[in-house]
Formats: C-alpha cells, structure tokens, sequence
C-alpha cells in the first residue's frame, strides 16, 4: 500500500468574461480536476447578505472583500470548496 500523501494539483483558469474560462474547466474537470467556479463562490457570498446579485454589484463585493482581506482573498475562499 502506498502511504505517501497525496498531492493535489490545482490550476487555475484567469480571464475576461466570456473569454472561455468555462470551456476550459470543462476540460480540466474531464481530467478529474474538482471545477470551483469564484464567481459561484462571489454569488453565494451576495446571497448570504440577503441581497440579489447583478453584475455590478458582484464588481463591489468582490472589490470590497479583496481590500479588506488582500488580493488572494478569491482564491483563498475558492480553495476552501474543494476538499
């Protein structure tokens, strides 16, 4: 039996919108990568504030958060999905 841990490989997928960032995913996931899509993660964290999400308003929250908790804050919080 082989016990030494495993590594996990993460690749993330950067880019405008509808640059085809999910298309990509898609082929990761295909590859047995978990897909976590930030902005899913952005939604969620609108949600909780009981507010309803638009594309302006996902700008600000994840402006506001990315001041108050740095620039990885996104990729921090995406990480904490996967397993």
């Amino acid at each position: 039996m082989n016990m030494q841990p495993r590594h996990k490989k993460i690749a993330g997928v950067v880019g405008p919108a509808a640059s085809g960032k999910n298309t990509v995913a898609d082929i990761f996931v295909e590859k047995g990568f978990t897909h976590i899509s930030a902005s899913d993660v952005l939604r969620s964290e609108i949600a909780s504030r009981g507010l309803v999400t638009s594309r302006q308003l996902q700008t600000l929250v994840a402006n506001e958060l990315r001041l108050l908790h740095g620039d990885g804050y996104w990729v921090e919080r995406s990480l904490a999905e996967v397993d």
